[in-house]
């Protein structure tokens, strides 16, 4: 609910009431990532890597137009570890994130397919895979 002095948002057990002074948004925008990239062919130990924003993906990918971008409606994909796929509306509520995170959330995305779910879930289709000669390190710079 917003008026032009007060705001109010409620986010599963609780309400927020606040008086809006500016207009400010917390959600980080996409345009302000730029995306680096690099051919890995030492696959040596990337699984203990635990670097933010940074994400190891199978080299099959190169040449394929990859983005960041927010969730948008009718979104999934297939989480690594899990079986089948899922809506992301559906990872975000099991992950149980606040309404504001839902919507500051990024996405990599490889020919809009979702990729990797930033920091926290990559796709199977996207991973590395055991044999993989080499791999693609991608990692996300904040510019201002």
């Amino acid at each position: 609910y917003h008026t032009a002095l007060w705001s109010a948002t409620s986010d599963r057990l609780y309400i927020s009431v606040y008086q809006r002074l500016n207009e400010v948004s917390m959600a980080p925008k996409s345009e302000n990532w730029e995306i680096c990239s690099e051919i890995i062919t030492e696959v040596a130990d990337y699984k203990n890597t635990t670097a933010q924003n940074e994400v190891y993906l199978s080299a099959e990918i190169l040449g394929k137009n990859l983005s960041i971008r927010n969730a948008q409606t009718g979104d999934y994909f297939y989480p690594l570890g899990m079986l089948g796929k899922k809506k992301m509306s559906d990872y975000f509520k099991d992950q149980k994130l606040s309404s504001e995170a839902k919507k500051s959330q990024l996405l990599l995305c490889v020919e809009n397919e979702v990729a990797w779910v930033v920091n926290r879930r990559i796709d199977k289709r996207f991973a590395v895979k055991e044999g993989d000669k080499s791999m693609l390190r991608v990692r996300l710079i904040q510019t201002l």
